[in-house]
Order: C-alpha cells, then structure tokens, then sequence
C-alpha cells in the first residue's frame, strides 16, 4: 500500500522505535492487504481525562501504567538506575578517599593547630566545606554538561533530563559530606602533645 506522510510527530517513540500514527479506517486496510482472514477489533480505547466513564467490563490503566508494561522498560529502567546510584556512590566516596590522603599529610598541622587553641570544631568545619564545595562544584559543572548533551543529541537519542534527577545530584553531595567524615574523625583523635614532642605516627 501506498501510504502519504502529511505531517511529522516529534519525538514520539515505541520503546527505542520510532512510531506513524494512521487512522483506523487505513489500519484497517493494511490489515485487510496483508491477511485475508483480518477481522476488525478494537484492542485499547485512549480516553484522554478521567477514567471513570469507562466500559463496563474493560479494564482502565494510567498511563504510566501502560509505560511501565511496555517490553523491558521496567528491567531497562532499574539498570540504568542501579548503575546510576553506584557511579554516584563510587565518585563521592573516591573523593572522601582523595580529602583523607591530604589530610593525613596534614595531621601535624592540624596538631599544631589545636596545640595553639584552634579548636576541633572549626578544623572539622573547615574539612567538610572543602569537601562540599568541591562536590557541589563537580555537580554543578555535571549538570550543566547535561544539559548540553540533552538539547545536543538527536531525538533519535533516548536521553531526557527530568526533575527528579535532582535527588541523585542532592545524594552525591550529601554522600561526599559522609565519606569526608572519615578525616574528621581521625583529626579529632590527634594528640597535640604528640605532635609538638615528635612523637607522631
């Protein structure tokens, strides 16, 4: 059958596939051409506003839930959402790791520091910015590469950014706050005498 495009859709998939919309009427042919036993039957109904005035004796789905039961959406989505909190995982305590090795080269400092009355509360306090600012620096720099990524691929790319994505940024920095504690515990364990008398390990 021949078939005439009079207009486009934008962004409109089936999975990773891209989707025509025909009417019934042509549907309907196609499914005549293409088998001789083709019977007409009508599958799904989309109603579009409340639910309530459905058919009795049908069955009603949101559409979220009709996504949800799309082929592999639901296995797809909890990869990529398992991977995602992991990397977040991952980059925030590598950089705990990363402030506790400079702070270990610094335990004299900080031991002289509080010999000379600073006290434990302001060094931890000075830690945990560093740490926070450099995470929410990295965030901010990530989402704004995003970003541009996002509006950059091509609609044929399955890349969308939703508000809720907010919450992994918000984890990451507030991850990267709980691994830098790790440091503040051992500097609130540092003996200034011990320090001062080289006595220091």
């Amino acid at each position: 059958m021949r078939l005439k495009v009079v207009g486009f859709t934008k962004d409109k998939m089936y999975g990773h596939v891209s989707v025509a919309y025909v009417s019934v009427d042509t549907f309907d042919a196609m499914g005549e051409k293409g088998n001789p036993m083709y019977q007409k039957a009508v599958h799904a109904v989309a109603i579009s506003g409340g639910l309530a005035a459905h058919v009795k004796g049908t069955e009603s789905y949101t559409k979220a839930q009709i996504v949800e039961a799309l082929p592999g959406y639901k296995a797809e989505q909890t990869t990529i959402t398992m991977v995602e909190w992991l990397l977040v995982a991952i980059t925030a305590v590598i950089i705990g790791v990363f402030f506790f090795v400079i702070n270990m080269q610094k335990e004299q400092e900080f031991g002289v520091m509080k010999a000379i009355g600073t006290s434990t509360a302001k060094i931890s306090g000075t830690i945990v910015s560093q740490v926070f600012l450099i995470a929410a620096l990295g965030a901010a720099i990530a989402c704004g590469l995003a970003t541009a990524m996002s509006a950059a691929l091509p609609a044929s790319m399955p890349f969308y950014l939703v508000p809720a994505q907010v919450a992994v940024v918000l984890a990451f920095v507030a991850i990267s706050i709980l691994s830098s504690l790790a440091s503040v515990v051992r500097m609130a364990r540092i003996d200034p005498a011990k320090v001062i008398g080289g006595d220091f390990q």
